[in-house]
């Protein structure tokens, strides 16, 4: 009887440990090789770009208030109730210091969303360190996370700070960039891949390149997908060891479980365009990049055939975004107004107009959020706006399903 009872409160303990599971991993267990994950601890491709403005839940999506690195507070859009405002529901708060439940941190950026819960990274200018914070959806229980840059060593090799991107998967944050230095009277710069765990804040180094001179047009584009995170490497100008100029297109594979990369394909690149966005989709990156003319090209690199196809050219000056099946690419300002031209990846036109700026004088705009339905548009100058388009799959006429002052 005794031995029946010592068994019995084993099965029950297997069961309650299962039933209770959740995104976080227990004390014993490696997030990257747990089997199952509930929703919401994938990685999303489609907000969370470089020093990620938006993320999105359903139809309501939260913003910054600023696009170009002087965010403090955070914004939402529920397109279903069709209201917006500051995420604070505090009964009287003037919304104008740290108690505000919006109140992100100077320079707030990197927003996404994970396991039902909001993040972002603020810089602490005192303690010359980022550190990354949580809160949940309606604006409550703020919570500082970890540091990013506490090392025992050179915390610039650790978390990449420039054009930085973050993506939460399975337990591990990714955070991929660049990070540079002076040399010699030379700037050296490395792409750079750190995995965070996010129970614990333990670190280590998922990948980085060898130094080149950092002068040229460089990024790296990662999308971590089931047991692995794939990359995308881009850079045109000359490795730190040579002199003579060099372009090259990498993409590799990175086993979560085992911790080894793989080159998957590697290519010269046309020297004369930049890369402005790149995204995975099946077995392809699909890579925007605009020429020196100024003209937009989508190009995939296709991973099962391993080539590189032109699919398409725009020859306007331009730039573009990508998401799921859709390059969103808007065109130089003209007065108060702006064209932009959505396609797919075969390059049917999907829309093509001119959309009104409403009487600000802003040149500088930034994609805050793209997915197959909609556009999110920031832009800034004296104020600070945000407008959510409706993409038309049919060529019929943008649908603007808001269009908010911020400042």
């Amino acid at each position: 009887m005794k031995k029946q009872t010592t068994l019995f409160v084993i099965i029950l303990c297997f069961i309650l440990s299962f039933l209770f599971s959740s995104c976080t991993k227990n004390e014993d267990e490696t997030p990257s090789i747990q089997k199952e994950w509930p929703p919401g601890c994938e990685s999303d491709n489609e907000y969370t770009r470089w020093n990620a403005l938006s993320a999105k839940s359903g139809n309501v999506l939260y913003y910054l208030d600023h696009a170009f690195g002087n965010a403090e507070y955070l914004l939402f859009t529920d397109l279903d109730a069709n209201v917006s405002g500051l995420l604070c529901g505090k009964p009287e708060c003037s919304h104008s210091d740290v108690n505000c439940n919006a109140w992100l941190g100077k320079g707030a950026a990197c927003l996404f969303l994970y396991d039902s819960r909001i993040y972002w990274v603020s810089f602490d200018r005192e303690k010359a360190a980022r550190f990354l914070f949580r809160m949940d959806k309606n604006g409550e229980n703020h919570e500082q996370v970890f540091s990013l840059t506490d090392s025992p060593d050179d915390a610039d090799d650790i978390y990449p700070s420039v054009n930085t991107t973050l993506k939460a998967h399975h337990g591990i944050l990714y955070a991929s960039g660049q990070n540079s230095r002076i040399e010699k009277g030379v700037q050296r710069a490395h792409h750079q891949i750190t995995g965070y765990n996010l129970d614990s804040g333990d670190f280590y180094t998922v990948y980085q390149s060898k130094d080149y001179i950092d002068s040229g047009g460089r990024g790296i584009y990662i999308q971590p997908r089931k047991d692995e995170l794939l990359f995308l490497e881009y850079y045109n100008g000359a490795e730190a060891d040579h002199t003579k100029e060099k372009s090259y297109l990498r993409v590799s594979r990175y086993d979560i479980s085992r911790k080894q990369t793989e080159i998957l394909y590697e290519s010269s690149y046309p020297d004369d365009s930049t890369v402005t966005d790149a995204f995975l989709t099946g077995d392809s990156f699909y890579i925007a990049s605009q020429g020196q003319d100024g003209f937009s090209s989508l190009r995939a690199v296709d991973l099962t055939k391993k080539e590189l196809i032109l699919r398409y050219t725009i020859e306007e000056l331009s730039m573009s975004w990508l998401s799921e099946g859709i390059m969103a690419t808007y065109f130089m300002p003209e007065e108060d107004r702006i064209r932009l031209t959505f396609t797919d990846f075969d390059g049917n036109v999907l829309s093509d107009q001119w959309y009104p700026l409403r009487d600000i004088k802003a040149r500088t705009f930034m994609m805050a959020g793209l997915d197959r339905d909609r556009l999110c548009l920031l832009y800034d100058d004296a104020q600070t706006e945000a407008a959510f388009i409706e993409i038309p799959t049919d060529g019929g006429n943008l649908k603007v399903l808001r269009h908010e002052l911020i400042k």
